[in-house]
């Protein structure tokens, strides 16, 4: 494992970080925050231990999805909120067949912190074990109480070296507006429609789902219309290449397609393992887990590589409708 990127050091509690510091917009980050303290510099053990230790795993719940840049890890019972309320008791106690957690409530009487404690050998390892416990018991609490239940932020608390790691979403930039003469093509409504869609979604499985729909317009009967309606005009579109666009953030697994069309990415890696299994639940490899830690991860990994994917086929199809009369 390599040293994190220092994106920056405080004496406060607190610290503005510039976006341009985070990945990616869209990416899944992990903040790293590591005390210093007078005695000494920091050692680089604290990213090199691989010793079974103490972790402790805490999230913060919500009625609704979380703000992109909106990063408090200090946050306690008195930051979250739900729908559930439990008048007998401040603390709820469950115990589930992987491990016991806990959860408190606000000010206001509703359920709005977990905390779990595990022995991990990494940060990422500890959240893991805290998916696998806590998510399937608060998918059940969603089911019987019919309600919606975020989970907004989720921090990591290494006891043994006194560091924590946050998960965040990479922040969206600041942008100018595009000038008001931007063609909006009629036939792409549905396409940004769906793109929107997918940007405004907190579920990587959605997501991936509105970009898998998007490349399957794209690279099906909208690019074949498209063709043929120059084909009957006269006119010979000159287009590049719709190629698998490098980023820093790319998962290993989509790594090998950068470069290659995107129409083998589709055929070869969405389709058959991702799509198939987000689409029809139950296949022949077993059941989809939503809430299990490698399919989030899975999932948010390819749902980022669609992002792309289907920027380079928005911007062909925006130039193939361009060139005809």
């Amino acid at each position: 494992m390599k040293i994190p990127d220092l994106i920056g050091i405080s004496k406060d509690p607190s610290m503005t970080i510039p976006v341009e510091a985070f990945g990616t917009p869209g990416t899944r980050s992990i903040l790293h925050v590591v005390p210093q303290f007078e005695e000494g510099q920091i050692k680089d053990e604290v990213f090199y231990d691989g010793s079974e230790r103490r972790f402790v795993i805490s999230a913060r719940l919500s009625k609704g999805p979380s703000i992109p840049g909106d990063i408090k890890g200090d946050f306690t019972e008195k930051d979250g909120e739900s729908y559930l309320t439990t008048p007998d008791t401040n603390t709820l106690s469950i115990n589930t067949g992987t491990g016991y957690f806990c959860i408190k409530k606000n000010d206001s009487g509703e359920l709005s912190f977990i905390e779990f404690n595990c022995d991990a050998l990494n940060d990422n390892q500890a959240r893991t074990r805290f998916i696998d416990t806590v998510y399937p018991v608060l998918d059940h609490f969603s089911y019987v109480h019919n309600i919606a239940l975020f989970v907004t932020m989720v921090r990591v608390v290494d006891s043994a070296h006194r560091s924590t790691h946050i998960e965040c979403a990479s922040p969206y930039r600041r942008q100018n507006l595009l000038s008001p003469a931007t063609k909006l093509f009629d036939e792409m409504k549905p396409v940004y429609s769906m793109y929107r869609e997918a940007k405004n979604s907190e579920s990587e499985f959605y997501r991936f789902l509105c970009y898998y729909k998007i490349m399957e317009g794209l690279l099906g009967k909208m690019r074949a219309s498209a063709f043929a309606r120059a084909r009957d005009a006269g006119v010979t579109p000159k287009l590049a290449r719709d190629l698998v666009p490098d980023d820093k953030d790319l998962a290993a697994e989509v790594k090998p397609y950068v470069g290659q069309s995107i129409k083998v990415l589709y055929d070869k890696l969405l389709t058959g393992k991702f799509r198939r299994a987000v689409a029809h639940f139950m296949t022949d490899d077993g059941i989809l887990h939503v809430s299990a830690s490698a399919e989030l991860r899975a999932y948010a990994e390819v749902a980022f590589a669609c992002d792309l994917c289907v920027r380079v086929l928005i911007a062909t199809h925006e130039s193939i409708l361009s060139q005809l009369p």
